[in-house]
C-alpha cells in the first residue's frame, strides 16, 4: 500500500527514514530508485543491524546516523531538504507530536515533501496547519497518513557566536 501511494514520487528522491529500526523503509526506497537515503535511529543494535544491511546490499547512496532523532533535527543544517519523510516512532513513547513540529520548524522539509505518519488508531496525529493530508488509510489497529507540506519556510539559522 504504501509504496503504491509513493511509486510517483520515490525515483530520484531524497529520502528520510526517522525511528528507522530496521531500515525496510529506506532500503525499499533505494530499491525502487531513490536518488539518497537518510537513516537515523538511537538504538545501537539497529545501527549495526543497518551498518551490515548497508554493507551487503552495497548502497552507497544510505546515510546511516545513529543520534536521538529530536536531537538531530534541532541541530542539522542541510544543503537541500529531504522530498519523502517517514515518520513511525514507538508508539508508547509519545514521540509523534514534537517529531513532526520539529520537522515543520527545520531546515529537513519544503513545500512539496511528502511526510508519511503511522499511529495508532485512536491517535490524533498532529500535523502542522502547513500539511494538507494527501491519503490516508485505517485498519483495525493503525492509521497510515501522506501528508504534503503546503508552505514551509526555512528557518532562518543564528550564526555561531
Amino acid at each position: 500500500m504504501l509504496f503504491s501511494w509513493l511509486a510517483p514520487y520515490v525515483s530520484g528522491a531524497r529520502c528520510l527514514d526517522l525511528y528507522c529500526g530496521s531500515g525496510a523503509l529506506g532500503f525499499e526506497c533505494l530499491s525502487r530508485g531513490a536518488g539518497a537515503v537518510t537513516m537515523v535511529d538511537t538504538a545501537a543494535a539497529a545501527h549495526r543491524s543497518l551498518l551490515r544491511n548497508k554493507a551487503l546490499l552495497a548502497c552507497d547512496n544510505a546515510q546511516l546516523v545513529r543520534a536521538d532523532v529530536l536531537d538531530w533535527l534541532a541541530r542539522t543544517e542541510l544543503s537541500a531538504p529531504f522530498d519523502i519523510v517517514f515518520v513511525d516512532p514507538p508508539y508508547q513513547q509519545a514521540l509523534l507530536a514534537p517529531t513532526l513540529a520539529a520537522l515543520q520548524d527545520s531546515t529537513t522539509i519544503k513545500q512539496a515533501s511528502l511526510i508519511y505518519t503511522e499511529a495508532p488508531q485512536q491517535f490524533d496525529i498532529p500535523a502542522p496547519a502547513e500539511w494538507a493530508l494527501h491519503r490516508e488509510k485505517r485498519t483495525g489497529s493503525n492509521r497510515y497518513c501522506i501528508y504534503r507540506v503546503q508552505t514551509h519556510a526555512i528557518p532562518a539559522t543564528t550564526p555561531p557566536l
